[in-house]
C-alpha cells in the first residue's frame, strides 16, 4: 500500500491530523454554543480525512486504497469549502480562515499525489494478472 508500513507514517493523514486538532482547538472544543451546525460539518469533514486515509490503508489493497483515498481528498475540499462559509457568515475572520484553508488545500493536494502514484501500480497490476 505505497509503500507504507503504518497509516501514522503518511504525511497527508499527518497533515490532516494536525488540520483537525487545530481546528477543534479553534472552535475550543464548545460545539454548543452559535453555528453548531457549521462546527459540526466542519469538525465531520476534517475527521473524515484521517479516518478515510486510514482506513484505505487497513483494506489491505492498492486499488481500496485509491478508492478511499479519493473520499479524503473530498473530505479536504469540503473543509475548505465550509471555511469560504464560515468566514462569509462571519463565524470565522480571513486571518483565521485563510491558513486553515490553505493546510486543508495542501492536505488535498498531498492526497491526489498520493492516488497519482498509486493508480499507474494499479494499473500494473492488472496488466500483470492478464498476463499470467
Amino acid at each position: 500500500m505505497g509503500g507504507f508500513l503504518r497509516f501514522e507514517d503518511i504525511e497527508a493523514w499527518q497533515v490532516g491530523m494536525e488540520l483537525t486538532v487545530q481546528l477543534h482547538a479553534l472552535f475550543g472544543g464548545d460545539r454548543g454554543h452559535g453555528h453548531f451546525w457549521l462546527k459540526d460539518q466542519i469538525l465531520r469533514a476534517a475527521i473524515s480525512i484521517t479516518c478515510n486515509i486510514a482506513e484505505g490503508f487497513g483494506r489491505g489493497s492498492d486499488a481500496e486504497f485509491a478508492r478511499f483515498l479519493s473520499y479524503a481528498r473530498g473530505s479536504a475540499v469540503e473543509v475548505e469549502s465550509c471555511l469560504y462559509v464560515a468566514e462569509r457568515v462571519s463565524f470565522l475572520s480571513l486571518a483565521q480562515a485563510e491558513p486553515l484553508r490553505e493546510q486543508a488545500h495542501r492536505c488535498s493536494q498531498m492526497v491526489s499525489k498520493l492516488q497519482s502514484y498509486l493508480q499507474p501500480q494499479r494499473l500494473r497490476d492488472t496488466e500483470e494478472s492478464y498476463h499470467a
